[in-house]
């Protein structure tokens, strides 16, 4: 049983996470749903390590991330993904990316426990579902209990008398089917956002009426039984533009990575745009997220940047840029002189 002291701390972060999620705009209902499955995953700690053994790897967080999100959570905050406020941003980041499919039941819930059961099954995917694990569905009860606005609200702090996974472990071969689920749900959700961003920048090609190459089609994703051997990685949460550019391949990273803290800080100092607190877009005319992301900015001293992510709409689009296709070269540069 965890000490007095730490009780009040998790009952603290466990309101400051309630508040998050309704500044964000989901409802006290569905808030409790989301806090309450947290802290039976890992008692809101950022750092705990669960899952042990599982051939997928360890969970770590509060959402108990492996696998392909833990490394998005670490790529995308740094040394700094362990940081309480980062992980409720990155849970809300997939919930309107990777895990669209849980927000859209979440956003239909209308009572805890519906709420509770959306974040359970199709956000978490544990082992037992939510209908069968009274643990859980208590925890989202004591949230909804302790920190809404109702005539028979409770000043409890029964929320913080539990530790992380305090329920009895289901059997070996129980734990191996839902891991197996989670990760197909995982690649399910993936491939969706993976087609939607697709759609999106084609659809934004046709509206500027630039003649981009339309993106491949999503990859065909080898769901089954051997879904945790035979699966190849998709970062980053789209598929990459990838161009040989002097011996190295340069990528076009998905806009929704530009909310990193490093990047919008380096943005801001190094832009015009920035300098002139034009928020970065996707439909500008350079591609400032893929030269930060790439790392290009180590070496740039200032001054004009390289051609290599100007993307269709610049005006000087060339046959340097990672975005020239066979349909859609651009211009080129003879010295100092473009040509169309």
């Amino acid at each position: 049983m965890p000490s007095f002291q730490h009780a009040i701390e998790q009952k603290q972060k466990a309101e400051r996470a309630f508040n998050y999620f309704l500044d964000k705009g989901y409802t006290p209902a569905q808030a409790s749903g989301l806090v309450g499955n947290f802290i039976h995953e890992s008692g809101l700690s950022t750092t705990i390590e669960g899952d042990k053994g599982y051939k997928g790897g360890n969970s770590h967080g509060i959402g108990q991330w492996r696998q392909d999100r833990l490394k998005r959570l670490k790529n995308t905050y740094g040394d700094k993904w362990d940081d309480f406020d980062n992980q409720l941003e990155f849970v809300v980041t997939e919930l309107n990316t990777t895990h669209k499919k849980a927000n859209q039941k979440l956003l239909a819930a209308t009572t805890a426990y519906d709420a509770g059961e959306a974040i359970s099954d199709s956000f978490e995917v544990p082992a037992i579902k939510y209908k069968d694990n009274k643990d859980r569905q208590k925890r989202v009860e004591d949230v909804f209990t302790a920190f809404t606005n109702l005539p028979d609200r409770k000043e409890s702090t029964n929320i913080a008398l539990y530790s992380a996974k305090e329920y009895t472990e289901p059997p070996t071969e129980n734990k191996e089917v839902a891991q197996a689920q989670q990760v197909i749900s995982e690649k399910q959700n993936e491939e969706a956002f993976i087609q939607e961003y697709i759609n999106s920048q084609n659809q934004i090609a046709l509206q500027n009426q630039e003649q981009y190459q339309p993106m491949q089609q999503a990859p065909v994703l080898p769901f089954g039984q051997n879904i945790l051997n035979k699966y190849q990685d998709i970062q980053n949460f789209f598929p990459q533009i990838q161009m040989q550019k002097g011996g190295e391949v340069k990528k076009a990273y998905n806009p929704n990575l530009a909310n990193n803290v490093d990047f919008q800080n380096w943005y801001i100092k190094n832009t015009i745009e920035g300098k002139n607190s034009i928020s970065y877009s996707e439909k500008g005319d350079y591609d400032y997220l893929s030269f930060y992301m790439n790392g290009d900015y180590k070496n740039y001293t200032g001054g004009h940047f390289p051609d290599t992510y100007k993307r269709p709409n610049h005006q000087t689009f060339s046959n340097e840029s990672i975005y020239s296709t066979p349909k859609n070269p651009g211009g080129k540069w003879q010295g100092q002189t473009y040509i169309p």
